[in-house]
């Protein structure tokens, strides 16, 4: 569980260091015939709301889901991995989902957007995609331990060099 909490949070870093570096980078006055400048600005000058939901909702359902699986992987301990990871990413990309949808069109909104239009017009149609590659997602990971010829149960932490792994050490 550690190790995939840092995984969270590295991945927040990541997220938090490239707003930074596309901000920095549109904070330059652009050459008047550049058309890509305004393009830019309108994707990466989020609105706060819309940053600040989007966050929270990553970090939420990423902890959810690293919890999720550890609670999934040791009550059913006979299925497979990719079972459990599905299980969790499922539940987690529900989570975050939700969350997004409620903190950025209802409670971070000046406005907020009535409970059956955010329900009908955005969650419903937009969660049906999202749970699809979700579920996805586990056996492609799971075919992947098979043409690599891992057991995706074994302790991989023991070796974590990849190079020796590939090389038999």
């Amino acid at each position: 569980i550690k190790a995939a909490n840092r995984g969270v949070w590295l991945g927040l870093m990541a997220q938090l260091m490239f707003s930074f570096v596309m901000l920095s980078a549109l904070a330059y006055k652009p050459d008047p015939n550049d058309p890509v400048h305004a393009a830019l600005s309108l994707l990466f000058v989020p609105s706060v709301r819309l940053m600040c939901a989007s966050l929270c909702a990553y970090c939420v359902s990423h902890f959810f889901n690293v919890r999720l699986f550890a609670f999934v992987r040791s009550r059913f301990a006979n299925y497979p991995a990719w079972v459990c990871a599905g299980l969790s990413g499922w539940s987690a990309t529900v989570v975050d989902h939700f969350l997004f949808s409620w903190l950025a069109w209802k409670v971070l909104a000046s406005d907020g957007m009535e409970w059956r239009i955010l329900w009908y017009s955005y969650f419903l149609p937009s969660l049906v995609p999202r749970i699809l590659i979700a579920l996805c997602v586990a056996p492609v990971i799971s075919l992947s331990y098979r043409w690599r010829n891992v057991n995706p149960l074994s302790p991989m932490v023991q070796n974590s060099n990849p190079i020796s792994r590939l090389a038999g050490e």
